[in-house]
């Protein structure tokens, strides 16, 4: 069975602005690398998030664990 996945695509990385998307498209499912992230999650990140694919460079362990 198919079912198509919707995307948010952003052009430019503001921590603010990608939140506020993240929420208002209830993304589900984030593809983001370790420098974009600890800013995310400075803020408050989207409630519907399930899943977090982090690449591109190391994941520093302290970053690591704040995702728990």
């Amino acid at each position: 069975m198919n079912h198509p996945v919707p995307s948010v695509v952003i052009d430019g990385f503001d921590a603010d602005a990608v939140a506020a998307s993240l929420a208002e498209h209830r993304v589900q499912h984030l593809s983001i690398v370790p420098a974009m992230l600890e800013p995310l999650l400075d803020g408050r990140p989207a409630a519907s998030l399930r899943t977090l694919l982090v690449g591109g460079a190391s994941l520093d362990p302290s970053l690591a664990r704040r995702l728990r």
